[in-house]
């Protein structure tokens, strides 16, 4: 204990201070120990604080991450919930050819009947026949598939059946052309998707 008046170091109890003789306030000297105490608790409190933030970040980005992963898989499934038949990954050669009959057709249909209100059947893998092999049409190789298929002029259904053939380049991008071109969507919705085929071969077998 140290005297107030003189600064010298006492005895803890004593009344009186051993040097100067004045009165000591053990109570003042208790009172400063729990703030002293207190001072040296400081540190402790501010590095728990300090732990207990970082815990609440790093939850807050495990959480982050755990939104943005299904998130991530909800968008990439679309294309497969959205598809009616959910063979998006086996059947993109036979969607390209029926949609590229569908062109085809809506050339030839505009040509007979002139203007007119065109609506075709939604796409169903039993409507594209493929492995029908190779043909070369004025020196070049063509893959070919049949679509027996129906489309609705003016109210009217007409059934048509079509030989479409497409060249390597659209044969085997079929992959990449189905998820910008479909995505399952516009089928869902019944409309019908263009094939972005610019030069195919085709002989129609029967339109009536």
């Amino acid at each position: 204990m140290f005297c107030t008046e003189c600064g010298k170091e006492n005895e803890t109890g004593a009344k009186f201070c051993g040097e100067c003789g004045a009165a000591l306030n053990s109570d003042a000297e208790t009172e400063r120990e729990p703030e002293q105490t207190s001072a040296e608790a400081q540190p402790q409190s501010d590095a728990a604080d300090k732990i207990i933030s970082g815990v609440s970040v790093i939850w807050k980005i495990i959480k982050a991450a755990v939104v943005l992963f299904f998130a991530a898989a909800f968008i990439f499934a679309i294309p497969s919930l959205m598809d009616p038949y959910h063979d998006n990954i086996g059947n993109n050669e036979s969607r390209l050819y029926y949609a590229t009959a569908g062109d085809v057709m809506t050339d030839l249909i505009k040509e007979e009947f002139g203007d007119c209100k065109i609506k075709f059947a939604k796409y169903s893998p039993n409507s594209v026949i493929t492995g029908n092999g190779n043909i070369v049409y004025y020196g070049e190789e063509y893959h070919t598939a049949t679509v027996d298929s129906y489309v609705t002029v003016n109210g009217e259904n007409w059934h048509y059946q079509i030989v479409i053939g497409l060249h390597d380049e659209d044969y085997l991008g079929a992959n990449d052309w189905y998820i910008p071109s479909f995505a399952g969507l516009k089928e869902k919705l019944g409309i019908r998707v263009k094939s972005d085929v610019e030069e195919c071969y085709y002989r129609l077998i029967t339109f009536e």
